[in-house]
């Protein structure tokens, strides 16, 4: 679970230095656009490691997390929706601090959700006896993340 925090601080770090330091004119070629975006990438890269070692715990034949694992589901797909809901693009500059709030507390659920969610499979018989979920869950919410970094950091610039 270190892990999954340590990457998520990473990533907050990184949008709120984004936030306070890179202009939203920025151009898709320019280094201080592709930088927080390859620290991102390796945040999620380093929670994607987090996310297996959960889901790759060992199973507990006593109790049955089906109902806890529907209800996290259902969160992550309420977060999903919300995140991509979330633009930048109707913010006004002098909103900066009040949508990397925004944005931050989105990937604190998005880390916290897909950690609890990789954290219960691996602890359920049921899921643990599915060949390949210890990967594949895993997999499925970094490729998440993946997508919501690129479409946050897309979303971030400011339109010419």
């Amino acid at each position: 679970m270190q892990i999954v925090i340590a990457a998520a601080v990473i990533y907050i770090v990184t949008l709120v230095i984004r936030a306070f330091c890179l202009k939203r004119e920025t151009t898709l070629g320019s280094a201080h656009f592709w930088g927080p975006l390859v620290v991102c990438v390796i945040a999620n890269i380093i929670a994607y490691w987090g996310f297996w070692t959960l889901a790759s715990g060992p199973a507990d034949e006593s109790v049955n997390y089906g109902s806890i694992l529907s209800v996290l589901s259902l969160l992550s797909a309420g977060v999903i929706a919300g995140n991509f809901a979330f633009t930048h693009q109707e913010a006004a500059s002098d909103e900066t601090v009040i949508v990397t709030i925004i944005a931050s507390c989105l990937i604190s659920l998005f880390y916290m959700l897909f950690a609890s969610v990789c954290f219960y499979s691996g602890k359920s018989i049921d899921i643990q006896s599915a060949p390949g979920a210890a990967v594949l869950i895993p997999t499925i919410v970094f490729v998440i993340l993946l997508v919501n970094t690129f479409y946050e950091f897309w979303d971030f610039r400011e339109e010419p």
